[in-house]
């Protein structure tokens, strides 16, 4: 057409950590401008992690204590982790045991990352832990699902060195993600029941079930995928919920549970033709906080959301700059801000990432390993 097209952009790249290099059509390349507070970086010690840019800097992130990869030649994850007041953590998931496929996992660690207790359970069906409860006089509360005679909830409660004491697979096939301490008591575990409704189970502290809640959301389907105590009494909840049961174009759900086990509050959160959803939450005495997927297009981000107690948003905060992002575990912190973890997919791979806010949700800083998995639980070391 006798019009001069550009065929490549032109390489702006000065390769240093904390600088965003940009390429303008009139002026070129303008390299070395400070990259945005919180960008990835690597500041060359081995000893730190969380490193962040600030400033256009690489400052040091957190001290590293530990890390260890633990499992075998086969498929292992841990889907929760909790810590213990003696510095140690107990974390659970699921392992490839051979031919007995899948089994949960139980692995408790010492401050210093040692293993204190390793322990697999379950049949000849694939099996999973999705969360863990510390008991008071040690041991540990884990739920999730049994599959050796069809797909049951499972909550089993052991004593200090993983030995079960007691354990239960109500009727229904089911799947429980998550278990909290009870008011009063005990404790509360999470998840879905069949047929697509969801599922809250009350539990004595020696295994005895009080109350067995099944529970319809706002749409055809409901799967509870998180549950706080609220200060008042009962509990919040959050998950995902679908229109139809083909499983697809999911919304986010908030649900508040009263002690007698009514639903409250019910509501769904979402962009047609998209997936979004609740994971993790916390409550206290104004409303709860919760972290998850928000999908305004086919790419998601990390959504932080905080709700009064009427169940209204009072704000809300989407992570920038991390591709088809999703938050999966969220704690709160004493200064009244939040911890969160999840995972980011720039390609082919989800790559892990956690990050921190204030009690307003903005975001304070961030960090993404450049891993190929993701972190689906978190905790606050004492």
């Amino acid at each position: 057409s006798g019009a001069c097209a550009a065929l490549l952009p032109a390489d702006c790249t000065d390769n240093l950590a904390c600088s965003a290099d940009l390429c303008d059509g009139a002026q070129g390349c303008t390299p070395n401008q400070p990259a945005i507070d919180g960008s990835l970086c690597d500041d060359g010690s081995p000893c730190t992690a969380l490193d962040a840019c600030m400033n256009g800097a690489c400052a040091a992130g957190k001290p590293l204590l530990w890390a260890q990869n633990i499992g075998g030649a086969g498929d292992e994850t841990f889907q929760d982790v909790t810590p213990l007041p003696n510095g140690a953590l107990v974390a659970v998931g699921m392992a490839a045991s051979g031919s007995l496929g899948l089994q949960a996992w139980l692995t408790v660690r010492d401050a210093a990352g040692g293993k204190v207790v390793d322990q697999l359970y379950g049949g000849s069906g694939d099996d999973w832990f999705h969360a863990v409860a510390a008991r008071p006089a040690g041991g540990f509360v884990a739920v999730g699902r049994r599959s050796d005679a069809g797909s049951k909830a499972w909550l089993v409660g052991t004593n200090a060195k993983g030995a079960i004491e007691w354990q239960q697979t109500p009727i229904g096939g089911s799947d429980l993600q998550a278990v909290v301490p009870r008011w009063g008591g005990g404790y509360t575990a999470a998840g879905n029941i069949d047929p697509n409704k969801g599922r809250v189970v009350e539990l004595t502290e020696s295994g005895g079930i009080l109350q067995d809640l099944v529970l319809s959301g706002p749409q055809a389907t409901l799967v509870i995928d998180g549950i706080a105590a609220a200060p008042s009494g009962g509990y919040w909840a959050v998950g995902e919920t679908w229109k139809d049961t083909n499983w697809a174009d999911s919304d986010a759900w908030l649900g508040r549970i009263a002690a007698s086990g009514a639903l409250a509050i019910s509501k769904a959160f979402g962009n047609p033709g998209q997936t979004d959803y609740l994971i993790g939450v916390v409550a206290d005495s104004g409303g709860c906080t919760a972290v998850g997927r928000w999908s305004p297009t086919a790419a998601s981000s990390v959504w932080l959301v905080r709700f009064d107690n009427a169940g209204t948003k009072v704000w809300e905060n989407q992570l920038a700059g991390l591709a088809n992002g999703r938050g999966y575990a969220l704690v709160g912190l004493g200064d009244g801000g939040y911890a969160l973890a999840g995972a980011y997919k720039p390609g082919a791979d989800y790559h892990p990432l956690v990050a921190r806010s204030d009690a307003l949700g903005n975001l304070l800083w961030q960090d993404a390993p450049e891993l190929a998995h993701a972190w689906t639980g978190l905790t606050v070391a004492t």
